[in-house]
């Protein structure tokens, strides 16, 4: 059977509608840029039609399923009705088998709305009369019984159809769905625009207090809005804005600091450098020094001058413990206490022995190491060129070589001395009166060379954890005397780096290589 028109033309109707929602969706694509961006009314526009839309749908379906089973039901009551008044009313005409009268009752009280088709047998199941509407289908049925006085005489079936009760719902939904594009209209013209102008005012007001401390300006402050989003958001703004600030301040004072620092290091660099300069001596001739500290400054340090017209020579190195600014502190105010020292010692070299330049010194420094709580080793040689004697004075530190050939090697001498502690080991031994330093005399061959150094050379390790003190002998013993001390030190270096294969020293470095050979036409310059 062809399906009922309106249902047809309803149908028409949604396609239609959909298709243009489409269409204009499609055009949004062509909107100017002002148009398409996302704004914060936007997209809770978007969201707020979105839950509109889903709202009003599940709304319109939930009221589409209840109004079928609704409907449906209320038909079916009808049709019940319907069987049951009109087996009443048929139980005589059938008993008589009145086709005619049948055929009046059941076209007069049988086919009311919604119904389809009537059919009524008798008691052996055939079809007495049937009408039928054109053009209806017949989904739901109900069949009575017809009685005559107490015996079953025939039966009466009515059917009905529910096109009318799915038209009816769909005709709902179809509402809805108009109400839904009404809503979805409304929100785009009135609710978009209303939120944007009350967003606006916050939001301008916001980004201008943005743009200000952005532009260093810390101390304009937002004003507070009444909104309890955006106050938490300018609080923030503010917070922000006053931590800025004070780290600024922060950075200049560290970048003024940091500026005066690098200045007085710079000084404080310069300085110490200058008293590991080797002074009143022909280097190439008499003596080559190698210096390397592992910071700006740094705990070792070595001084060597010569008296009594280069009959005499003084070697002076140190170490203090750690490298860093306060060692670098005590490296100074060691140094200075010697050339303090040095002019008193170059007019009356017999009267300052190697002891008696470390009392002084451990007298001069004493405070000074208490309070940085260091400690720092001392070798003090004082060598007769004429006598060819050396006299050694240690306070804990590593003891130097005396290099003196024999055939076609050196022969490695160290210079021993008393075992005495570091100058300032006092504090951490807790001793109120160390003893006083003590001399040792050696004697010298003619053609010796000494070699004074710092452990930071003789401890350095490779990337094996091997120390150069192994390497360090062996270098030595292969030596050629016949070359100056530059030469020397030089080949010692050459060796280091070898040993080293690119790591890196983790301690300052000093080393002194100092030619003892009587030569009586070698004067000194003061």
């Amino acid at each position: 059977m062809e399906p009922d028109p309106r249902l047809k033309f309803f149908k028409l109707e949604v396609v239609y509608l959909v298709g243009n929602l489409a269409k204009f969706l499609s055009t949004t694509s062509q909107l100017p840029l002002k148009y398409r961006q996302r704004t914060i009314a936007r997209d809770l526009a978007s969201r707020l039609v979105i839950a509109l839309s889903v709202s009003l749908l599940i709304a319109g379906f939930l009221s589409f399923i209840y109004q079928i089973r609704s409907d449906r039901n209320e038909l079916r009551d009808r049709l019940a009705a319907s069987a049951a008044n009109l087996s009443t009313l048929l139980a005589l005409p059938v008993w008589t088998y009145n086709e005619t009268e049948i055929k009046s009752l059941a076209g007069t009280h049988g086919l009311d709305e919604g119904i389809s088709s009537v059919k009524v047998y008798d008691d052996t199941g055939k079809v007495i009369t049937e009408i039928k509407k054109n053009g209806k289908s017949t989904d739901l049925k109900i069949t009575r019984d017809i009685a005559y006085k107490g015996r079953k005489i025939g039966k009466i079936t009515i059917a009905a159809t529910t096109a009318s009760l799915y038209l009816n719902a769909l005709r709902t939904l179809g509402s809805t769905f108009v109400l839904t594009l009404l809503s979805i209209l409304v929100v785009i013209l009135l609710v978009i625009p209303l939120v944007e102008h009350f967003l606006e005012m916050p939001l301008n007001k916001l980004v201008s207090g943005i743009q200000k401390i952005a532009g260093g300006q810390y101390r304009d402050k937002l004003p507070p809005v009444p909104q309890k989003e955006l106050a938490k958001i300018t609080d923030e703004v503010n917070y922000m804005a006053d931590k800025i600030a004070l780290r600024e301040r922060q950075i200049i004072e560290s970048m003024q600091s940091a500026t005066i620092l690098k200045t007085e290091l710079g000084i404080a660099e310069t300085l110490q450098r200058s008293m590991n300069a080797t002074r009143g001596f022909n280097t190439a001739r008499r003596v080559a020094q190698f210096y390397q500290p592992m910071s700006n400054l740094s705990g070792d340090w070595m001084t060597v001058f010569e008296c009594d017209k280069g009959r005499t020579i003084y070697a002076i190195v140190g170490d203090v413990t750690g490298h860093g600014i306060p060692q670098g502190l005590v490296t100074m105010a060691a140094f200075g206490a010697i050339q303090t020292l040095r002019p008193l010692i170059q007019q009356n070299s017999k009267s300052f022995s190697p002891a008696t330049v470390l009392n002084i010194l451990r007298s001069t420094l004493v405070t000074l190491l208490h309070e940085c709580q260091l400690a720092m080793t001392v070798s003090v040689l004082k060598i007769d060129v004429a006598s060819r004697q050396v006299t050694m004075s240690s306070a804990g530190h590593p003891f130097p070589f005396v290099l003196r050939p024999h055939g076609n090697v050196m022969k490695i001498l160290p210079l021993g001395a008393k075992a005495q502690s570091p100058l300032g080991f006092e504090f951490f031994t807790k001793t109120t009166a160390p003893p006083p330093y003590q001399d040792t005399v050696h004697s010298l061959g003619p053609d010796d060379t000494i070699c004074v150094f710092t452990d930071g050379l003789t401890e350095a390790r490779s990337k094996t954890e091997a120390t150069f003190q192994r390497s360090f002998v062996k270098m030595l013993r292969s030596l050629d005397r016949r070359y100056p001390p530059s030469v020397l030190l030089d080949r010692i270096l050459q060796n280091f780096q070898t040993h080293m294969d690119g790591a890196s020293a983790t301690d300052d470095i000093c080393l002194m290589v100092i030619d003892t050979r009587k030569d009586e036409g070698h004067e000194a310059v003061a």
